[in-house]
């Protein structure tokens, strides 16, 4: 019975729906939702085959506890695969060339503002080796430490991804799934369809030709 059950159009049907409906959940950052579903459809599950959780879980607890540590290594280290696609999108790495571009702005007027300083302080100037060279403070050393100071200001800083990172850590099977149907198969797309632009460019100049010849 049991064996119909699962093996049935229907109950497939209901799994890939149910299996969908999570992973647009949890990709839309709606994780509590997704946890809801889940749960739903384990209840659903376990209600309709008569199966009883517990009769498995209490023999084999060990067995459940090393699956669980498993599987959130697992998601520690896919967590760290998806935030190196997460950082190489091309929206962030506008972020990153638009907080560099401040980053810029602010160094000048820090620059500007400490050789003013510099000239107005004589017991400063005696004290440096170079009076002729601003000093600057450790935040505008470089434009990584910047960004790490002003993690608040940062978009893409783990601090401001605690809950995206932990979602793929703990959804990160559904986190695979959209991967793959969406980033890699788009990613796919285009590099195909750059590879055949040609194609379509040179009919249309065809047809350009063919237009204003006729229209001479």
């Amino acid at each position: 019975m049991l064996f119909l059950l699962l093996a049935s159009p229907w109950f497939l049907l209901i799994d890939f729906a149910f299996l969908a409906l999570i992973v647009l959940l949890t990709e839309r950052e709606m994780g509590t939702a997704a946890g809801a579903v889940l749960i739903l459809a384990l209840g659903a599950y376990f209600f309709f085959s008569g199966i009883n959780p517990l009769v498995w879980l209490i023999p084999n607890f060990g067995t459940f506890v090393v699956g669980t540590v498993g599987y959130l290594v697992i998601g520690v280290f896919w967590s760290l695969l998806k935030f190196f696609f997460y950082a190489r999108k091309d929206e962030s790495q506008k972020t990153i060339r638009r907080l560099h571009q401040e980053y810029q702005t602010e160094k000048k007027k820090h620059d500007a503002a400490e050789a003013q300083a510099v000239k107005a302080d004589t017991k400063y100037r005696e004290n440096v080796s170079d009076a002729n060279e601003p000093y600057i403070a450790a935040e505008f050393s470089s434009f990584k430490i910047w960004m790490k100071k002003n993690s608040y200001n940062n978009p893409l800083a783990p601090t401001q991804n605690k809950l995206r990172i932990t979602r793929w850590m703990v959804w990160w099977p559904t986190s695979i799934i959209w991967t793959v149907c969406s980033d890699l198969i788009i990613n796919i797309y285009n590099f195909i369809y750059d590879k055949i632009a040609f194609i379509f460019t040179a009919i249309l100049d065809k047809q350009i030709d063919r237009a204003i010849s006729n229209n001479d």
